[in-house]
């Protein structure tokens, strides 16, 4: 079983590092064996089909995404939290260059097949909203799920563009001006009021 185990999570590896790299629909179950060191054949075993390989990615983007709230969650308030977040695309700047935001680019790809599967990646993006909201909540946001709707459909714009045009300091500047954009939650109530002038 131990044996099993560690094939099964070599597939999955193996078909996350494509799947951002190349796209889903590009990704054939012979380049997940090829990649995993798989033979093809045996991966039938673990998988039957393309799809039932791409739920298992999009649940480990889940399990790493609810590992990372746990982390940020431990943090002393919410500005912080907000923050940790704003730091992943900085921490992840490379990559994202080169191959796009490993959700993000996954969950437009996907949606235009409108499955199974384009539901399961859109409730990843619904839980991060969620998460955000929640955050703003305890800022003591007058309107949370806009205020993370904003914040992460910037984090995502800047990092369509940073992509698309191979242009990274996009990232840098946005994530720069999300920042001072978050400083408004933390200031004096009287200052609440700027925060829709600011966007």
């Amino acid at each position: 079983m131990p044996a099993a185990r560690n094939k099964r999570e070599h597939l999955i590896q193996a078909a996350k590092d494509l799947i951002h790299r190349q796209g889903y629909n590009k990704t054939t179950l012979a380049d997940i064996a090829d990649s995993s060191g798989v033979p093809l054949g045996n991966v039938y075993y673990y998988f039957k089909t393309k799809d039932d390989i791409g739920s298992a990615v999009i649940h480990e983007r889940s399990e790493e995404l609810d590992d990372m709230y746990k982390q940020w969650d431990k943090l002393p308030n919410a500005s912080d939290r907000l923050n940790a977040l704003l730091d992943l695309p900085l921490q992840m700047r490379a990559a994202i260059t080169s191959s796009g935001c490993p959700i993000g680019s996954l969950a437009q790809e996907l949606n235009k097949e409108k499955n199974y599967l384009a539901r399961e990646v859109a409730r990843l993006l619904n839980n991060q909203v969620k998460w955000a909201a929640e955050q703003f909540r305890q800022l003591d946001s007058d309107q949370p799920e806009d205020d993370a709707v904003f914040l992460l459909s910037t984090i995502q714009g800047s990092l369509l563009f940073a992509n698309s045009l191979g242009q990274p300091d996009t990232v840098n500047r946005q994530i720069n001006r999300l920042r001072k954009w978050l400083e408004n939650f933390t200031a004096p109530h009287t200052k609440k009021q700027a925060r829709s002038g600011q966007r």
